[in-house]
């Protein structure tokens, strides 16, 4: 008889349960989901962090030069910035910055021309007025 080749397997209510609970991809992904949000949100956070910028330049102009005449004939150029740039949460930036410059020029003919330095500080503030403004738009990545 074909019923006689059947196996019986005993298997209890809790341990289907254990193996449906076990294999269910559903399950499994609800137990990822809150590092995930936890994760997108210290990633919005992190917009509003401030960061810090450096910018270097140099430049060297060499002229043909005429004797006795007053105008420079080479110059060389350091430019050099350094800041902190802050994201508003209103969608704005603010940045905060030392510019320096280190300008030297030569004439032929006259020998110890001076170095001119220049430092200030430097203070920029922009702000959208129409597209990402606010802060609504700005802090809604931001959920708890």
């Amino acid at each position: 008889t074909p019923t006689a080749d059947v196996a019986q397997l005993d298997i209890s209510v809790a341990d289907v349960r254990g193996e449906a609970i076990t294999n269910n991809l559903e399950i499994k992904t609800e137990l990822v989901r809150p590092s995930l949000l936890t994760q997108d949100r210290l990633e919005a956070e992190a917009r509003f962090i401030p960061t810090s910028f450096a910018r270097y330049t140099y430049s060297k102009l060499d002229q043909p030069g005429i004797p006795n005449q007053r105008l420079p004939t080479d110059a060389t150029t350091d430019n050099a910035e350094l800041g902190l740039q802050i994201p508003l949460q209103t969608g704005g930036n603010a940045q905060i910055s030392v510019p320096l410059t280190r300008t030297r020029a030569s004439q032929v003919g006259v020998p110890g021309s001076p170095t001119l330095n220049d430092a200030a500080a430097a203070f920029s503030l922009s702000q959208p007025l129409l597209r990402d403004a606010g802060r609504a738009v700005n802090l809604a990545p931001i959920t708890v």
